[in-house]
């Protein structure tokens, strides 16, 4: 799909779960593999912008190997140096989902109740609807804000800008 990777702005969502996808090797190549072939394939089709989809907590050093993928992602991508880059780091993703994952209707629940206690420097970590993360990708990008990295308190304030 290489002669498909043009225009102006890439927007990289793909992503899976360990349960879905339970072989290590398949994992990484989704997780991992795929979004920084796909980056460099952009750059290489002169795409000016790249928005990759990550996840609160990311860290190419971290022993969980999903934020770990994230982080080894991320990185990879800001080392393109496209002409703007955005690295979205929503928390929970709060939405209707067409499989049922019981850790995450647990982890919901939780997120919900306690969602008062995700103040201050904890914003970060508030769950977030997909719709809202979304619409603050549609604005980061048509306003290239000047920013890198929007995690979940970000993206919330940007979904409310009109």
């Amino acid at each position: 799909h290489k002669d498909e990777i043009v225009g102006d702005d890439c927007f990289f969502t793909i992503g899976t779960t360990r349960r879905l996808t339970p072989n290590k090797n398949d994992y990484i190549d989704i997780e991992l593999n795929l979004p920084v072939k796909i980056s460099k394939i952009a750059k290489n089709n002169n795409v000016k912008s790249f928005i990759y989809v990550s996840s609160g907590g990311a860290n190419a050093n971290s022993r969980n190997l999903y934020l770990q993928n994230k982080g080894k992602a991320e990185k990879e991508i800001i080392n393109l140096s496209f002409e703007f880059t955005a690295i979205i780091r929503p928390s929970l993703l709060l939405g209707n989902r067409k499989e049922n994952r019981i850790g995450e209707k647990i982890a919901k629940f939780i997120f919900k109740n306690l969602s008062f206690i995700f103040i201050g420097k904890l914003r970060v970590f508030k769950a977030i609807q997909a719709k809202n993360v979304a619409k603050a990708i549609m604005y980061i990008k048509n306003n290239q804000v000047n920013d890198l990295f929007f995690t979940s308190d970000k993206l919330e304030n940007f979904s409310l800008i009109k």
